[in-house]
C-alpha cells in the first residue's frame, strides 16, 4: 500500500505514526509490516547529485587548462 503526502515533504515524517497505527488496528497481532519514507532515498540521491557536480566541474575545469596551455603554445 503506497500513501502520498500532499503538502510536501514536510509532513510525511509526521504521517507516518498515524499510518502505522492505522494499518496495526486493522491487522492481526502477530502480523508483520513496514512502514517506510522515501526521504533517505531522497537525500542519498541528492548528495550523489551533488558529487557528480563536483566531478564534472573538475574535469571542465582540467580540460579549459590542458586546451589553453595548447592554444598559448600555438600561438607561440
Amino acid at each position: 500500500m503506497y500513501v502520498q503526502v500532499t503538502a510536501g515533504g514536510r509532513r510525511a515524517p509526521a504521517t507516518q505514526i498515524p499510518v502505522a497505527q492505522v494499518i496495526g488496528s486493522r491487522h492481526r497481532t502477530g502480523a508483520r509490516y513496514r512502514v517506510q519514507n522515501l526521504g533517505a532515498l531522497l537525500d542519498a540521491a541528492g548528495a550523489i547529485a551533488t558529487v557528480l557536480t563536483i566531478v564534472l566541474i573538475l574535469v571542465s575545469a582540467i580540460a579549459l587548462v590542458i586546451s589553453g596551455i595548447g592554444i598559448m603554445n600555438i600561438m607561440l
